[in-house]
């Protein structure tokens, strides 16, 4: 006897065969689910290659620009665009038009760019995307692209944070992001006027505190602050009190200490994410130049023949082209790039610190220990070098490499400085190390 009172399964045997019909129905509704979710799955791709079918059908020349776009054939692109009359009309006499006049993309305004750019920023590669945003040629575009940023209702922290997140942004030389700075004010006294006014009574002022608010998110949240470069909260204050941003006021008040404290103790709470989380595409990590130069070497000054290949991150060196494994890899952050004759050979030029001052006065491209004296200490270049079959770090503060011709040093030292970085952190670093000798009395 079971719990239920009767023999074997403890049912009867119409109850039995009820319970095997029941089971028979659930496998079969199961199996039917299965295929009616599989249906679904193949209908919904094949809908998205239809919409995209359809989409590519009804605009195939955005698509076509977008093409030449991550080619980086901006020019074309846009004449492109407009033959086939794909941008609405902007008014003349605007000051959107003068972008025209500094690029070779005949009545395309800035205007029209900027609605291209943000219309299709999902399709586009990202480092082209920078490429032309950063160039200063096209910094209309930019002021345009960012106004065009919703950021009405919004504080000057949180229109910061969503305007670099509309870049895509992960980093760029400080004149860019003092642009990007600029553009960001003009755009709050457009949309948030009234806030705007009673905060910070000019752009001006505007602009350093969009400047301050990446400043402080970087000393407070970045880990690569020694807590000593760390500003106080008292410190930063008095920033907004300096005399520089008190010209900035009409009334001479500049940006209050408590708007200051207040910035202060919510980017210590809820940092900014001031980089994109954008995952960069392998397959967009494009060669920018490649070719054979001398570089000179650090220790014994010698000459060596390498094959260089310029990314937008690095320049790698390799023996020769042949070889998958770089002989050095040197990270384009905080350097200058200039020609240079402090060499036995011709055509040279050097990459440097930023901070460094002079050509190196004839140290080749030596170690930081180099240099004597009551002279500062040049920095050591971020790279890695080939030692004994590993890569191990570099020690140089300067990289020497020699051209065949002049034009050729030339085409590099432009293309090397279109790809050359400044980090948040040594931007912040070198205020702190120029302001180190200032009293209080300063601000």
């Amino acid at each position: 006897m079971n719990s239920f009172g009767v023999s074997g399964t403890g049912f009867t045997e119409d109850e039995n065969q009820t319970l095997m019909l029941l089971r028979s129905n659930k496998e079969r509704l199961q199996l039917e689910i299965q295929q009616i979710r599989q249906e679904i799955t193949e209908v919904t791709s094949r809908i998205n290659e239809l919409q995209s079918e359809v989409d590519r059908n009804a605009e195939p020349k955005v698509w076509e620009a977008i093409e030449l776009f991550n080619q980086g054939a901006f020019s074309q692109c846009f004449k492109r665009l407009l033959e086939l009359d794909a941008f609405s009309s902007t008014p003349s006499g605007t000051l959107e038009e003068e972008v025209c006049k500094s690029t070779d993309v005949v009545e395309c305004s800035a205007v029209d760019k900027a609605n291209f750019l943000s219309a299709n920023i999902s399709n586009l590669n990202i480092e082209k995307f920078h490429k032309f945003l950063f160039k200063t040629d096209n910094q209309l575009v930019m002021r345009q692209f960012l106004l065009a940023v919703p950021i009405e209702g919004l504080s000057l922290v949180d229109s910061v944070r969503k305007c670099f997140k509309s870049l895509l942004f992960t980093e760029a030389e400080s004149d860019v992001i003092t642009r990007i700075y600029k553009y960001i004010s003009q755009s709050y006294f457009i949309q948030n006027p009234e806030e705007a006014e009673k905060t910070f009574g000019s752009e001006d002022a505007c602009e350093f505190a969009a400047g301050a608010i990446v400043f402080i998110n970087t000393s407070l949240n970045n880990t690569n602050v020694k807590e000593k470069d760390k500003m106080t909260e008292d410190d930063f204050a008095n920033f907004g009190q300096c005399r520089e941003v008190r010209e900035m006021t009409e009334d001479g008040s500049g940006i209050s200490r408590e708007y200051m404290v207040n910035v202060y103790r919510e980017l210590k709470k809820n940092p900014l994410q001031l980089t994109s989380n954008y995952t960069l595409n392998m397959n967009h990590k494009s060669v920018l130049k490649q070719g054979f130069l001398f570089k000179e070497g650090g220790q014994y000054r010698n000459w060596k023949k390498r094959f260089f290949v310029l990314h937008s991150d690095f320049l790698y060196y390799y023996e020769n082209p042949e070889h998958e494994k770089p002989k050095g890899i040197i990270v384009l952050q905080n350097l200058e790039v200039r020609a240079t004759n402090d060499s036995s050979r011709k055509f040279c030029f050097e990459l440097v610190d930023r901070g460094s001052s002079g050509s190196g006065g004839g140290g080749g491209s030596g170690s930081a220990s180099s240099g004597g004296g009551g002279e500062k200490r040049p920095k050591v270049i971020k790279a890695t070098k080939t030692q004994g079959g590993t890569h191990v770090e570099g020690k140089h503060s300067r990289y020497i490499m020699s051209a065949s011709s002049e034009e050729e040093r030339d085409e590099w030292i432009a293309a090397i400085k279109d790809t050359l970085k400044v980090d948040m952190v040594y931007a912040l670093l070198q205020w702190r190390e120029a302001n180190k000798s200032q009293t209080p009395s300063a601000f």
